[in-house]
């Protein structure tokens, strides 16, 4: 094997194991974040219905770790409601809540 294809081959397992530890660090952090989320939703769901009033979004979404200063406008969160709360009926599922807030 010639020096030039022993650095290619190198070159591909290189960029493989950037993708393994790339997706590995993913699925770690998104379990994680899905976790945080998922105890954060359980304190706003009263009832344990696994769902939350929408009128509780605001407070949800400045109760996550890391959004302290983040405000948000009111058609953001109408634009926001309106991918969460589909069927209008004014309650935020969890796994909506969660697959929007992590895609």
């Amino acid at each position: 094997m010639e020096y030039s294809e022993l650095f290619e081959l190198r070159k591909l397992f290189s960029m493989y194991e950037t993708h393994s530890l790339t997706h590995s660090l993913t699925h770690a952090l998104t379990h994680s974040l899905t976790h945080s989320l998922t105890y954060l939703l359980c304190r706003y769901d009263i009832d344990l219905s696994g769902n939350i009033p929408a009128y509780d979004l605001v407070g949800l979404l400045q109760d996550i770790p890391g959004s302290d200063d983040r405000t948000y406008t009111c058609d953001e969160i109408d634009a926001i409601l309106s991918q969460l709360d589909v069927d209008n009926l004014e309650i935020i599922d969890f796994e909506g809540f969660i697959r929007w807030w992590t895609s």
